[in-house]
């Protein structure tokens, strides 16, 4: 599947909801929401501007472990070409143990996603 836009990727980080060092994250792909916890024994912040980062400067292959302490996401990005607007997002769950997203998606649309959900969490937390 080839997505030209991010119209059906998002990140949502709920830090207005943290309980006892967790705050529920969504990744929504193609209409389907997915609930992942973020640790604060194992935060994924510094992880997911490294990945936005990696793929708005097609610095790819790039993967994180993103730890719900005990379960958790490989989350990896890969290249399609050199110099495609393209990448390969895969983000494997494997609590569920099934891919979340296996799809071409815009470098630039995903990056700015992950960047609003990381610029919200800071300004606003």
């Amino acid at each position: 599947m080839k997505i030209t836009d991010a119209g059906d990727f998002s990140l949502e980080i709920d830090y207005r909801h943290e309980s006892a060092g967790w705050i529920d994250c969504y990744i929504t792909f193609d209409g389907v929401c997915h609930l992942i916890y973020a640790s604060d024994v194992f935060p994924p912040f510094q992880n997911l501007l490294n990945l936005a980062l990696a793929i708005a400067a097609q610095r790819l292959p790039y993967a994180f472990y993103w730890d719900e302490e005990g379960y958790g996401a490989k989350i990896s990005a890969w290249p399609v070409s050199d110099d495609s607007q393209f990448f390969r997002l895969k983000i494997w769950h494997d609590r569920e143990e099934t891919y979340w997203i296996d799809a071409e998606l815009d470098r630039m649309a995903v990056t700015e996603v992950i960047l609003a959900a990381l610029r919200d969490f800071v300004l606003y937390a």
